[in-house]
């Protein structure tokens, strides 16, 4: 019976403490224009996945994308700056000429279930690099890195025909524009984070 009132005294005990210790809040060190970005992104995702009448959600799709391509324009500047990523691919390719083929992945925020961590390809914000073999730095700080890491990157969003910033689907679905968003970067820095 001893045995018993011990082990029930312990168990309380380790409730009591459990119940009053506060959670373990994850600290989001991502820089504001980042987090803005991804954010403005979700939004814009949920808005235009709501809408069921066709008309209305081209409307949406064209409303969404010119205001997005309007804020990294206009308010980031087309800069990203030391913004946190993943390393999803660094693969050189061949043809038709020489160039490092990056794609990185911007996530939403960190990782909160076993989910986001299993597939974080999905609903995040993809930049993707075209990088001449030829520039050596950065040549140099690619080699380091493998796929999964996680890294702060530094560079520039690639615009279009009058200075436009386009966007497409880093996905099969032109369905997951807003969820999936496929920049073309300029990576003029990326450092393994620690």
């Amino acid at each position: 019976m001893k045995p018993f009132k011990i082990l029930a005294s312990v168990t309380l005990s380790a409730l009591i403490v459990n119940a009053c210790t506060p959670p373990v809040k994850q600290v989001d060190k991502r820089p504001e224009a980042e987090k803005n970005l991804v954010d403005r992104f979700h939004t814009a995702d949920s808005i235009y996945k709501a809408q069921i009448n066709d008309i209305k959600k081209n409307e949406t799709l064209e409303t969404n994308t010119a205001t997005l391509s309007l804020f990294v324009k206009d308010t980031l500047k087309l800069k990203a700056d030391q913004w946190i990523a993943i390393v999803d691919k660094i693969q050189v390719v061949s043809w038709p000429t020489d160039y490092i083929d990056v794609k990185l992945i911007v996530p939403k925020a960190p990782s909160s279930s076993d989910e986001e961590e299993k597939y974080p390809q999905y609903s995040n914000v993809i930049l993707a690099a075209k990088e001449s073999v030829s520039n050596e730095p950065l040549k140099k700080q690619l080699k380091e890195l493998i796929k999964g890491d996680t890294v702060l990157v530094t560079g520039t969003f690639d615009t279009e025909a009058h200075n436009t910033v386009n966007f497409t689907s880093g996905m099969d679905s032109e369905q997951e524009i807003f969820s999936n968003p496929l920049f073309d970067f300029s990576i003029k820095t990326i450092i393994k984070a620690k």
